[in-house]
């Protein structure tokens, strides 16, 4: 015998709703904030990065008394102590474009959220003057030394246009499916172009740098135990175990998976735009947003963990 339970209104209320909607507020919120978070560590990770070098060049001279300290190399060039290695405005226009994807998400999350997004219409200008800037910056950039500065124009400028226009809109589902799949394009193209940089230019030149310094101390050691007193040995140990501590840390930290991660999440928000928007269409979309959540928060404790040892 079958025994058939009782469906409640509020139940059959709560399965209408979920047919009438495309529940796309809580995973495109999700989305934005771990955009937003994840700019923040990156961010972080980038303005360290002057202050490394610097410290790398100090040190080097520290543990070798022939080497002078100098504001200019014997080419002319600023060295650490005066310059930047990670030039400021690269560095900024690079967090910016970061930044772009996180407006775009917040667009978005804005139009999940509203019914009416055509109140936005007042903040267009304000927007796509810092837009346009930002596209401005890039083209820039391009003419100075800065080599995949040109990459970043295209995309950056055609995202910066697909947001502007989201604020015009009027068809709450409807612009909002097409917003996600239209920016894909700009967005996994910007998030790629961070991504190489972090891995074939920054990543590699840091962890080459703590590596370096390690080396020098504990040459420096070797070269000197004998002559230094208890007090001087157990200094130079301390430094080496915290240059030690601070390479291995490095060599584990990666903020290149966290742009990675983000990408995946954009494009599980993409596959969502286009699918049936089935139950299980939701919940593989949710499953990716935590997935990316929980990989911001591991990110941003490692490069905590990295701050302190330095």
């Amino acid at each position: 015998m079958k025994i058939i339970k009782a469906v409640t209104p509020v139940f059959i209320l709560a399965l209408l709703s979920a047919c009438a909607t495309v529940h796309y507020d809580k995973p495109v919120a999700s989305f934005q904030k771990s955009v937003d978070e994840s700019v923040t560590v990156i961010g972080k990770y980038y303005q360290e990065l002057n202050s490394n070098e610097r410290s790398l060049y100090l040190e080097s001279a520290l543990l070798d008394p022939s080497r002078e300290i100098l504001f200019r190399d014997e080419q002319g060039r600023p060295t650490p102590l005066a310059g930047n290695i990670f030039p400021a405005d690269s560095i900024k226009a690079r967090l910016d474009s970061l930044t772009l994807i996180g407006i775009y998400a917040s667009r978005l999350s804005a139009l999940a959220g509203n019914s009416a997004p055509a109140q936005f219409a007042g903040h267009v200008k304000v927007l796509g003057t810092n837009l346009t800037r930002l596209s401005d910056t890039f083209s820039f950039l391009d003419g100075s030394k800065d080599p995949t500065a040109s990459s970043y124009v295209g995309p950056v400028a055609s995202l910066a246009g697909l947001v502007g226009q989201m604020y015009m809109e009027h068809r709450r589902d409807e612009v909002l499916a097409r917003a996600i799949v239209d920016g894909d394009p700009a967005v996994r193209k910007i998030l790629e172009l961070v991504e190489a940089d972090l891995v074939m230019v920054i990543d590699p030149l840091k962890k080459t740098g703590d590596k370096q310094q390690l080396a020098e101390i504990v040459n420096y050691y070797n070269n000197n135990r004998m002559k230094m007193t208890y007090s001087e040995r157990r200094r130079t140990i301390d430094s080496i175990k915290a240059a030690a501590e601070s390479y291995s840390a490095s060599t584990v930290f990666n903020p290149s998976s966290l742009v990675s991660t983000m990408a995946e999440a954009h494009r599980a928000l993409v596959k969502y735009a286009k699918s049936a928007k089935k139950p299980q269409d939701l919940a593989e979309l949710a499953d990716m947003m935590d997935l990316f959540a929980a990989h911001v928060d591991i990110v941003a404790s490692s490069l905590g963990k990295i701050q302190k040892i330095k």
